[in-house]
Parts: C-alpha cells; structure tokens; sequence
C-alpha cells in the first residue's frame, strides 16, 4: 500500500511538468522544471484596442484590473486575457454596442540571448547595427555575423522576427464568435 502510494507521487510528479513539454504554450511554465528557464526571464508587453466603430482606441487596464492580473497578462497567460475579453465583450454587449477589442501581446523570445541582433533592444538605424562589433557572439566581421543571423531581411524586420513574439494576433477581434478556439 505505502509503496503503491509513493509510485503514485513520483509519477504524478513526473508527469505534471511534462505537460508543459508537451503542449504547444511556451510560455506557461506553472508545472515545468524551470530552475534554468529562459522564459521565466521573458517579458511581454500588453496593449488593448477598443476598436468599436472603427476608431482604434487604448484601454487602461490598470483601470479595469488588479495589477496581479495585468502581470499575468505580461507573461502571456492566455487563459487570462480571455476570461478578460470575455468580461469586457459582454459588458459592451450590455449597453447595446457591437464590441471589438483587440490586444497586442509582444513577448521576448524565450532564446533571445542567442542572437546579437536582440542585444539592446530595436535597432534605431538601418544597416548593420553597432551591437554585432562589440557581440561576444560574432567570430567574424559584424557584416558577416548580421547576414548570417537576419538574411536579407533588414534590421527591423530581422529584430520582430528573431527576438519577438505574438502569442496573439494583434488584428483579431477577440469579440467575435470563435475566438479564442483553437
């Protein structure tokens, strides 16, 4: 019985935190091991857009939330900006509006420190950016280090494309029926 019990523990122990290695979210990591993450060290910026009749609108979420849940919204817990949406759209809804909210949620990458190019955050000029002569991460000359990380992309898009993310599509109605299904 007491051997059956701790077997029963161990595996629920293993198996909590393999979820997360198994799922498609990178960025909920309640149940992983995560002494080393580097998502835990990522951050997300969260804007939302009442967009109702055409005009593109910023909502103060500060305003309408406790900072525990805005928190929550920075490190792209989705399941929160949903229930959030949810609330919203059907408060709209109350007062007789056809609602559209959009969020624009712009996470790290969670392997960011692996390339030059997200060092410093967003390259201001065009061109190669001052950051690949002094990267610890370039062997070889800073135009050669820049066109092995972005290509033929150019330093903004280069930028959004290694060290961002959107978890969410920017332009989405959260509003609208269906969502938020997969």
């Amino acid at each position: 019985m007491r051997n059956g019990f701790i077997a029963a523990w161990l595996a629920l122990q293993i198996a909590l935190p393999l979820n997360y290695y198994l799922s498609d979210d990178r960025y909920d990591e309640r149940f992983a091991w995560r002494m080393f993450s580097p998502v835990r060290l990522a951050g997300c910026q969260v804007r939302a857009y009442d967009a109702t009749g055409g005009a593109k609108r910023p909502i103060d979420l500060a305003r309408d939330l406790h900072v525990v849940w805005i928190n929550l919204m920075k490190r792209a817990r989705l399941q929160v900006i949903e229930h959030w949406s949810g609330d919203w759209c059907a408060a709209r809804r109350t007062e007789g509006a056809d609602p559209v909210l959009q969020v624009d949620l712009r996470c790290d990458a969670p392997d960011v420190s692996a390339w030059a190019i997200c060092a410093g955050g967003p390259p201001a000029a065009a061109g190669v950016p001052a950051v690949y002569a002094r990267s610890p991460l370039c062997a070889d000359t800073p135009e050669a280090c820049f066109a092995r990380e972005c290509g033929d992309r150019d330093a903004a898009r280069c930028f959004t494309a290694r060290c961002q993310r959107a978890p969410l599509d920017p332009a989405l109605n959260l509003c609208a029926p269906g969502a938020w299904d997969p």
